[in-house]
Order: C-alpha cells, then structure tokens, then sequence
C-alpha cells in the first residue's frame, strides 16, 4: 500500500506555536506556561479571524518564518515597535491571497507577489521617486518626508508638515520628531510623557506603553508583577484585541505595516500594542524605514 502525506498545519497549530514562541517571557513573568499559552493562542486565533479574509487565505508554507521572528522578538530584553512591526509584517504572510499585479487590494497581504505592495488599490511592485516628482502609478512611493497627494490634476510628492503645520490624516508630519495633535504638527513626546500612538513618542522611547498608563518609553519590557504579564498569563488576564490584518490601501507614501491592536490595547497575536497609525500605502518608504506606527 503506498504511503499517504503528511497531515496539513492547521490554524489552530499555527496558533499553538506561536503562543509557545511568545510564552518565552512566562518564566520572566513568574507565571504559569499553561496559563500564558492558554490566553496567548486565544489572541491568535482572534486573529485567525480577522486576518483569513477572502482573498487571503491560510498558507502554511508561510508559518515557519513568523515562528522563527516570534521566537527571537520574544527573547529580546525590550521590545520595540520596530521589533513589533517587523514581526506583525512576518506573521501576516500566514495569511497571503492570491492577488496579481495591478489587480485591486486592500492591503499589501492580499498580492500574491510577496515583494508587492497595495498601493492605490492596487497590487504593484514599489517604485520609489524622486522629491517633488509625480506619483499617479501605482506602486510610485515619495520619500520619507513627503507624501503622495492630489494637486490640481495631477498626484504630486509634497512635504510631510513640521512643526506648526497644519495636519491631518490626509496631511501628515514628517515622522521623525513631529506628531499630528488637534490638527496641528508638533515635537513628539519624551519619556514618560503622554501618548495615544506611539507615532507621538520619539525615537528614544518609541512605544507608547498602555501598561505605563500610555506613556512614551523605550519599548515592551516584562518583570514579575509587572501589568505587561496580565496579556501573557498573568494574574488579571484579559484577552485583549488581536494585531489587525493589515491597513487600508492608500494613496501612496506613508506605509501602512500589518495592523496593529487598538489604541492603547493590550499586544495583540498579530502586531504590537498601541494605536494604530492612519493607513497609507503598505509601502516602506524610499529610505526603507516603516512608517507604520505599531
């Protein structure tokens, strides 16, 4: 009789893994394995839903690499956004649809080309342009300090606002030191100062921790008794939101990296803890930095 394949990964063993990989810091937080794995796998199979989507689907081909990037965030000392986004970006792919070039998307995970991003809606190879060039193509992305906005006919590279522009989710601030707050651009917060994203904080204390209180620090940390613990096993546990499945497509500039959990939530399966940025393109942008902001 001939021998029959293996058995496929299932969502659910996906999920088992990677709660394992996170579970790393249940010693740290002098908690139980089982108990951090339990509440762990519920988070992600929270984003199991939101992220197998048609028309992405599970491809398990794809796991081993957000289990490996699980694995060494999880055994750094402090973990920070860029840590985060890194990983929620790996961990998205375990959910890939089948999209072609130039074929409409919603997020860069749709695309079956995994070097695409969702630019205009649509699935293109990244195409970075010079300052103040046109931007009209898909996939075209402007620097890091401009953004791809509509001006007269045409879509045209213009300059991210500094401080004292004014600013919205149409008309951002450059991303390094200035944050948009009441429409006005202005000097990201240091440590221990207030924050709703952690596109407010610095690049010195980068995360906005919803365990400090929101308050600008220099990333997630883990200790006995420390409230970070509570979405790992720890005692007063809550299950909170899972990273959501990607940002909206946009119109080219700001990158959008797979989401992350609500404003000021706890660190969902998916992505990292905070507020999630404005959507733009899922583009990085020419400087290769993110610009999603957790």
């Amino acid at each position: 009789c001939g021998g029959g394949g293996s058995t496929p990964l299932t969502e659910g063993q996906f999920c088992t893994q990677k709660a394992t990989a996170e579970c790393q810091v249940a010693g740290t937080c002098v908690v139980s394995m089982d108990a951090c794995q339990t509440q762990r796998k519920a988070m992600c199979m929270a984003f199991v839903t939101a992220a197998e989507v048609a028309p992405r689907v599970f491809v398990p081909g794809n796991v081993p690499a957000c289990i490996s990037k699980t694995t060494s965030v999880y055994k750094q000392p402090v973990i920070k956004p860029s840590d985060m986004d890194a990983l929620t970006d790996v961990c998205n792919y375990v959910f890939q649809g089948a999209v072609a070039d130039l074929a409409a998307c919603t997020t860069k995970y749709d695309c079956k080309n995994g070097k695409d991003i969702c630019d205009k809606g649509h699935c293109a190879a990244q195409m970075p342009v010079g300052a103040n060039a046109q931007c009209a193509n898909f996939g075209a992305v402007c620097g890091s300090t401009q953004f791809c906005k509509t001006v007269g006919a045409a879509m045209m590279c213009t300059d991210k606002g500094k401080q004292g522009a004014i600013c919205d989710a149409a008309d951002p601030c450059v991303d390094a030191g200035f944050t948009c707050k009441g429409g006005t651009c202005v000097a990201q917060a240091g440590q221990g100062e207030s924050c709703t994203s952690n596109a407010d904080c610095s690049s010195t204390v980068p995360y906005c921790n919803p365990y400090a209180g929101n308050k600008c620090s220099p990333g997630l940390t883990f200790s006995a008794g420390a409230t970070s613990c509570n979405d790992y096993g720890g005692t007063g546990s809550t299950t909170g939101a899972a990273g959501a499945a990607g940002g909206a497509a946009g119109s080219g500039g700001a990158a959008g990296a797979g989401g992350a959990a609500g404003g000021g939530g706890a660190a969902g399966a998916g992505g990292a803890a905070g507020g999630g940025g404005a959507a733009g393109s899922d583009a990085a942008t020419v400087d290769g930095s993110d610009g999603a902001t957790d």
